[in-house]
């Protein structure tokens, strides 16, 4: 996308429209293959890790949907020579998943914690990236 709409700056939205067609089977194969040998996998590394890491490993996978977001939305506004944006959100996004996941494992004592705080965090990012991006792409 960021090739092709650097090249092409005038038909941004029909190749954004054509990396989502692309990135979405991709996301969920990948999801659903998380999800669905997870637990296969984890065993490799004990049946403690497995039975604590699995729940972890879901809530991350399904993370990458909002992620996904975020990326495609980041690079329409690199398109579009709009950084400020993509910095902020990303600084905001990074700083908000460092310090609620130190502070919501040593309150919850526990990893999956980590993994909600992923998803609403990425979520909000997503939603950031969407307003700022439907902005850009009306100017």
């Amino acid at each position: 996308l960021l090739a092709e709409g650097s090249w092409d700056n005038d038909n941004v939205r029909s190749q954004t429209l054509k990396a989502i067609k692309l990135v979405c089977p991709l996301i969920v194969v990948g999801v659903g293959l998380a999800v669905m040998l997870g637990p296969t996998v984890l065993q490799i590394f004990g049946r403690e890790y497995s039975s604590q890491g699995y729940l972890l490993l879901v809530l991350l996978a399904f993370s990458c949907i909002p992620k996904a977001i975020s990326i495609l939305s980041g690079t329409v506004l690199r398109i579009k020579k709009d950084l400020r944006p993509v910095v902020i959100i990303s600084f905001i996004d990074a700083i908000a998943i460092t310090f609620a996941s130190y502070f919501g494992v040593h309150f919850w004592l526990s990893l999956s914690v980590i993994g909600y705080i992923t998803i609403v965090s990425e979520s909000v990012s997503a939603i950031l990236y969407l307003v700022v991006m439907t902005t850009a792409l009306k100017n």
